[in-house]
């Protein structure tokens, strides 16, 4: 370490943020995925609300694309490409746990994205690629069974994911 010690003081505000709401939402996401429990997921979006207030705008778009979002997983799951192992019946295709879950991503992505300062490129590529990985670690975790129905719905998959990120980019970034 060269005798440099480590001091949070010394990050930048926006890096602190960055690394707090990282680490914040991989937390929501292993314990949705491991245990999904709807009340523990509504504490802990609470409590990152609480650490990192937002305004309602931001909210607002949290939970237009935790819809969007929603909306597409269930035209996934009737395709066959992901089944999430919910064992509670649900009124709807998407559990609510992944609803959940879904909002902390949507809150998380426009975060990421406000902070990154990616070109349109690179953030369509980090889509394509962190989007489906993480539905294959949640299979490969247990939350879910994953399929390959065919090549064009995995093309799909990735395109939406990549896609996600340049939709959140534009509608998302700071006024």
């Amino acid at each position: 370490m060269n005798g440099i010690p480590f001091t949070w003081n010394k990050l930048a505000p926006q890096t602190r943020q960055l690394l707090l709401d990282s680490t914040v939402f991989q937390l929501f996401w292993f314990g949705s995925i491991l245990s999904p429990h709807v009340a523990m997921q509504l504490t802990a979006l609470a409590l990152w609300s609480l650490a990192s207030p937002w305004p309602k705008r931001l909210w607002f778009l949290a939970l237009m694309t935790a819809l969007l979002g929603c909306a597409v997983d269930a035209l996934w799951i009737q395709s066959g490409l992901f089944i999430p192992h919910d064992t509670l019946p649900g009124l709807f295709v998407v559990p609510l746990w992944l609803m959940l879950l879904w909002l902390a991503c949507a809150r998380y992505l426009l975060m990421l994205v406000n902070c990154l300062t990616l070109p349109s490129f690179a953030l369509f590529l980090l889509g394509a690629t962190a989007g489906p990985l993480s539905y294959l670690a949640a299979a490969g975790l247990g939350a879910a069974t994953m399929s390959s129905p065919s090549i064009a719905l995995w093309i799909g998959f990735t395109l939406w994911w990549g896609l996600l990120m340049l939709v959140i980019k534009f509608v998302g970034t700071k006024p």
